[in-house]
């Protein structure tokens, strides 16, 4: 569905304002935390997953649609069985990395900004990681400053969440001294319906993870800080519970939130030829009469120049 800033329904988009992609005949099963990923060329990519179900293939999709709503690629990837809804964010080069959990393990995969896997990643574009957990389920990835990212899964009843980095070859990188994997625990069964994870950058070398209760109406978070490769939590940021109104408990009403620190990271804008947010939180922005122009240092199309009236981002 497309709809304008004043909240009309765009009658030239599709038919009638809509676009239906058909993910294939994949059984019983639903599909979950579709998210919207604009393009700095007017067109999009969706993002969403098959939802679980035991014994039946899994798969991740991209869609790629132009600003009439046709459809210009549609890739899957093939994930395992018993997915749970993964989550994705863009990297300095466009390219679209995600996490998901199947068959038991925490998988990433990056894709090119065609949407092709990028075999520069892990080899094939899936990196497959044995977290020998129980219970696992919701998945989020949050990209840092060196285009490393954080993976992170709930397991052991939904209330711990486990977190590891890839570097941007796919290879581990410890998180802690004795462990490539640091642990959280909220203390309190959370997920919201086994679902929600979220991981979002704060600083260039902290993180927030959070998510909402499955028994209750708040949301838990807890500032994470990246000191000399360990993962610690921020002794100034204590795990902070936000109480969710209007919500029904249990019954995965709750949407994935990109919740940002005060005063930290929010979007980063590098005004190298595109308008990409490359923050990893997909705050992309279009030029509005603003035309690029050489920098200080006199290198081409890495500054914007605006009239000073009417141009804007």
């Amino acid at each position: 569905l497309k709809v304008s800033s004043a909240g009309v329904v765009d009658s030239g988009f599709g038919s009638s304002g809509f676009v239906t992609v058909d993910l294939g005949n994949q059984g019983n099963n639903s599909c979950r935390r579709a998210q919207v990923v604009p393009q700095a060329d007017g067109t999009f990519w969706v993002s969403s997953s098959n939802d679980y179900n035991s014994g039946i293939d899994r798969s991740s999709h991209l869609v790629h649609l132009d600003a009439t709503g046709n459809i210009l690629a549609h890739k899957q990837v093939l994930l395992g069985t018993a997915v749970r809804t993964d989550d994705i964010v863009i990297d300095s080069r466009g390219r679209f990395l995600r996490a998901a959990i199947a068959d038991n393990d925490l998988v990433v995969t990056r894709q090119t900004p065609d949407g092709d896997l990028d075999t520069s990643f892990g080899g094939t574009g899936v990196v497959r990681l044995d977290v020998s957990a129980s219970n696992e389920a919701g998945s989020g990835i949050a990209l840092m400053p060196d285009d490393s990212v954080l993976a992170g899964y709930l397991f052991d009843g939904y209330q711990k969440a486990g977190i590891i980095r890839l570097n941007s070859v796919g290879a581990v990188i410890p998180l802690t001294d004795s462990s490539d994997e640091y642990v959280h625990d909220f203390g309190v069964r959370v997920g919201q319906d086994h679902a929600w994870l979220d991981l979002m950058t704060s600083s260039p070398d902290s993180v927030w993870l959070g998510s909402p209760t499955a028994a209750d109406t708040t949301y838990h978070a807890v500032k994470l800080d990246l000191v000399g490769g360990d993962l610690t939590v921020d002794e100034d940021a204590t795990e902070q519970v936000v109480n969710l109104t209007g919500i029904t408990a249990g019954g995965g009403e709750s949407q994935s939130m990109r919740v940002h620190a005060s005063n930290s990271l929010i979007s980063r804008y590098d005004l190298d030829g595109d308008g990409l947010d490359k923050s990893g939180f997909g705050q992309h922005s279009f030029a509005g009469g603003a035309t690029a122009t050489d920098n200080r240092h006199s290198e081409s199309d890495l500054a914007l120049v605006f009239n000073g009236t009417t141009d804007e981002l």
